[in-house]
């Protein structure tokens, strides 16, 4: 059987029909995927050649060589043939995104002049003077008008409520009121206290026995009308006034830890006057100030000088109870150094000897011990 050649037309015909121009297909559905832009234009320009139907197909990366029909002359000259698959730009399924001017974000902080909670209302606080507060109201310490400006810088006059004019002064009263608290805990509680209750029983053991050295007038009848002597009631007692001297020396630490720390409340007491008196102050500006609110204002200012004088009274029974504490101190470092050991030593010496010398040195000794106690 003869193969058959397939002819796409003559040159002339070629040339004088009009030529393919490539149009734009769009990719076929069925699975086929398009052309790259490589591959289509390799197939227009690359000639197609003419191929014997049945023939072997050619090697890989060999050029396909055309076949002649048995019989006849040289093949007919191979034409240009358009591609069944004309290359074209695919779409992309996603649109491209138009270029958009960045935005420039100024991060430079932006001031507010007299910022308000609400838009358009401006809440301003008050601002008073020194010297306005002086000439208003005379004769104040100057840390009490700092104290009272302090105080009037927390008042807006536009946002004024009962609620916020019941708690003007509360921080400066409770702080006082810690105070005073604290003082009266040390009056009830002390170690002074404890050292007054150990001197009382000893100069009632000390009155007793310089009675009785007092009237000793030596052994025999009279004795026994005036009662124990001398001897008797050291023995008696002498146990224990040595028991309640070592209490009182042990009480000498609790009462130099006492000291300092009524020293720091008396440190702490002037600041918190001036706190006070500075709200009081301020408490009877705006009562003068704002007739609105004056009631409220003025109750305030009553309150607060009545917390005022309490912690100026509680404040000079703290400079008595550091008083009493200091002297408490130094009263037992006498009787431990000095008084109870001479009345010690010269009552021995009397028990021994009841010599008047030895009498008049245990008397005078008894009474320098009695004093030191009251």
């Amino acid at each position: 059987m003869k193969p058959t050649v397939i002819s796409f037309g003559t040159p002339k015909e070629s040339a004088s029909s009009n030529p393919i121009t490539p149009t734009a297909i769009k990719p076929s559905v069925m699975g086929v995927s398009p052309m790259t832009a490589q591959e289509g234009k390799h197939s227009v320009n690359t000639p197609i050649k003419p191929s014997t139907l049945g023939s072997a197909p050619s090697s890989m990366g060999q050029k396909p060589q055309p076949t002649a029909p048995v019989g006849m002359g040289a093949p007919a000259p191979a034409h240009h043939v358009a591609p069944s698959v004309v290359p074209q730009t695919i779409a992309p399924s996603v649109a491209p995104v138009s270029q958009v001017k960045p935005v420039v974000i100024d991060n430079k902080p932006i001031h507010v002049e007299n910022p308000s909670s609400m838009p358009g209302e401006q809440h301003k606080p008050l601002k008073v003077t020194y010297q306005e507060l002086e000439q208003r109201y005379p004769n104040y310490p100057a840390s009490v008008y700092h104290e009272a400006i302090k105080a009037l810088s927390g008042v807006i006059p536009s946002a004024l409520s009962v609620r916020s004019i019941m708690a003007f002064g509360d921080l400066q009263q409770k702080d006082a009121a810690q105070l005073i608290q604290d003082i009266l805990t040390f009056q009830t509680n002390s170690a002074y206290i404890t050292a007054s209750q150990h001197a009382s029983r000893m100069t009632g053991i000390l009155a007793r026995i310089i009675e009785s050295v007092s009237k000793y007038k030596g052994d025999g009848f009279f004795k026994r009308i005036i009662g124990d002597t001398p001897q008797e009631l050291w023995e008696k007692h002498g146990l224990e006034l040595k028991d309640l001297m070592e209490q009182m020396g042990h009480l000498t630490s609790r009462l130099s830890m006492q000291f300092d720390e009524l020293s720091d409340l008396r440190e702490n007491a002037p600041e918190f006057d001036n706190r006070v008196q500075g709200a009081s102050l301020a408490a009877a500006y705006c009562a003068d100030t704002m007739p609105d609110f004056m009631p409220m204002f003025l109750d305030k200012t009553q309150s607060l000088q009545h917390q005022h004088l309490m912690l100026v009274t509680n404040t000079q029974q703290l400079d008595m109870m550091l008083k009493a504490t200091a002297e408490w101190i130094q009263r037992i470092k006498d009787l431990q150094r000095i008084s109870f050991p001479r009345v010690c030593s010269t009552m021995v010496q009397f028990v021994q000897n009841s010599h008047p010398t030895n009498q008049h040195e245990s008397e005078m000794a008894l009474k320098q011990m009695f004093q030191h106690l009251n």
